[in-house]
């Protein structure tokens, strides 16, 4: 079985987007992946603004804050709140436009962040409490991350928490998943 997270990372998703209009020499198709587009610019965030952590629950913002926080962690780009396209399933399968766009905004299959480090994307889920759902979760995410949006296809799964239950530690591992615990003590107070 192979592992999550082994491919060699791709170049940045914003990055690979052809200049208006233009196509690679010989090509009638614009420079971008087949059946892939870049990364909403609506959920880019700027490390430095109190909005980063827009669309995210407060316990999901304390955890992520003190994550992307530490001293070293050098971040070049983060998401937060990415929602992932309309897939297969329940709701492509509602005929009356209305009512789709309805059960979307109801049930959004979102990304919490994605963020980009020095040679790799991480899609990261977040929790206060890492237990068996957050792995279902990080592996459906980053099963259809890595199939809509460019330079995604070698992104490392992540979970982010602030502890977990021991016995998903192994499992992670086999399936080559991240988890990171954040210490209570560098969160904020109250969460």
């Amino acid at each position: 079985m192979s592992q999550l997270g082994t491919e060699q990372p791709e170049p940045d998703p914003q990055e690979t987007k052809p200049p208006a209009g233009r196509t690679p020499a010989g090509s009638s198709q614009p420079t971008r992946q087949e059946g892939r587009r870049p990364l909403p610019d609506a959920s880019r965030r700027q490390l430095d603004q109190p909005q980063r952590w827009s669309g995210l629950g407060k316990h999901d913002r304390a955890v992520l804050a003190a994550y992307v926080d530490r001293p070293g962690l050098q971040i070049q780009t983060m998401h937060t709140d990415v929602r992932l396209p309309l897939i297969g399933g329940t709701l492509e399968s509602i005929v009356d436009d209305f009512i789709r766009k309805q059960a979307a905004d109801l049930f959004p299959r979102r990304i919490d962040a994605i963020i980009r480090r020095p040679g790799i994307w991480e899609i990261i889920e977040i929790k206060p409490h890492a237990n068996l759902m957050s792995i279902g979760q990080i592996l459906f995410y980053t099963h259809h991350a890595r199939r809509a949006f460019n330079g995604l296809s070698a992104a490392r799964p992540v979970i982010l928490a602030k502890t977990t239950d021991l016995d998903i530690k192994p499992v992670l591992a086999e399936l080559g998943i991240e988890l990171r615990l954040v210490p209570e003590t560098a969160l904020p107070t109250g969460t």
